[in-house]
């Protein structure tokens, strides 16, 4: 969502036929931006951004935080939420901007924090017992599976 064009992208590409779908960790709402889809990733304090960088970590706190996550549930686009989880006590957070955003919970994902196949096996099991407690949905992370922590997979 900070890329200047993406409005003009995305709708040179649905022009085109293409479905879209912008991930984004819910930091900066843009009307213009009008994908068939949102994914939308808000980082809880299991991941926040260090103190070291002040205004990266205020994007992700706050009541202004919840009114830009509640501009994409109530633009009329298709949604999900996804959050990583480190443990069950990441839960609460998340079912406190999940039901203040009245997000159904059919479009709550939950993935296990990990940064390695061993890690994320482990994790895997916390987190499908909590979808399954809370009535929220799984989704895995293939990526950690088969490269681990490695960047750009």
């Amino acid at each position: 969502m900070i890329q200047k064009d993406l409005p003009q992208l995305v709708a040179a590409l649905a022009d085109r036929g293409h479905f879209l779908t912008v991930e984004t960790a819910g930091t900066i709402y843009d009307s213009q931006v009008k994908p068939q889809f949102f994914s939308i990733s808000p980082k809880m304090r299991n991941s926040y951004p260090s103190a070291k960088y002040p205004s990266e970590l205020a994007l992700h706190r706050g009541n202004n935080r919840r009114n830009r996550l509640s501009e994409f549930v109530k633009s009329g686009i298709d949604y999900q939420f996804k959050f990583v989880v480190e443990d069950d006590s990441d839960t609460s957070e998340i079912l406190e901007l999940v039901d203040h955003l009245e997000i159904p919970r059919h479009k709550v994902n939950l993935m296990p924090q990990a940064r390695t196949a061993e890690e994320l096996a482990e994790r895997c099991r916390l987190v499908t017992s909590i979808c399954r407690r809370e009535g929220l949905t799984f989704t895995g992370r293939l990526h950690i599976e088969l490269w681990g922590n490695e960047r750009a997979t």
